[in-house]
């Protein structure tokens, strides 16, 4: 009886301390730590294609929670590099955060429940917004990070670097 008892107690110990240990997906939108990690972590299937034109995906999500890598860029020193995107949302929040390479979090934009209204799954962006982003040496990343199960839509294109792929 006793081995029982001390095999149920260390089951307990563990599921607490594992539970106290780890992040929900929907905690990573306000945690610049957990955004900074090279990890991805979400919760849902993400259609992420390039429509042809090179440097340049789409990400389609519903009830996307977490953060996902979408860019990564090397650079062999300081500069600036252009970005063009479009992101839309409906129904959560969701923004773009670039990771400097010290692990320092910038956000680029952030949506919160603006307009996703083009339900007809067009595939061509609308209005890109262009912006210059300041490079640190080493490996600067970009991703998306959301909470509370938005749907969204991404169209991203970045003159260098690599566009994350699915396959």
């Amino acid at each position: 009886m006793k081995k029982v008892f001390t095999a149920v107690l260390m089951c307990v110990i563990a599921l607490f301390t594992s539970a106290c240990n780890g992040i929900e997906t929907n905690e990573i939108y306000g945690r610049d730590a957990e955004i900074a990690k090279s990890r991805d972590q979400h919760s849902a299937s993400l259609s992420v294609y390039s429509n042809g034109v090179e440097n340049e995906l789409s990400m389609y999500a519903d009830e996307f929670i977490g953060a996902q890598t979408l860019w990564t860029y090397d650079a062999d020193s300081d500069g600036d590099i252009t970005l063009r995107y479009e992101l839309l949302s409906r129904d959560g929040k969701v923004k773009l955060a670039m990771i400097a390479p010290d692990g320092a979090v910038s956000v680029l934009v952030e949506n919160t429940d603006n307009t996703l209204e083009d339900t007809t799954g067009s595939t061509e962006p609308k209005e890109w917004v262009t912006e210059t982003v300041s490079l640190k040496k080493g490996k600067n990343r970009l991703k998306i990070v959301s909470r509370d199960n938005p749907s969204l839509r991404l169209h991203l294109h970045v003159d260098a670097g690599e566009l994350y792929d699915p396959d």
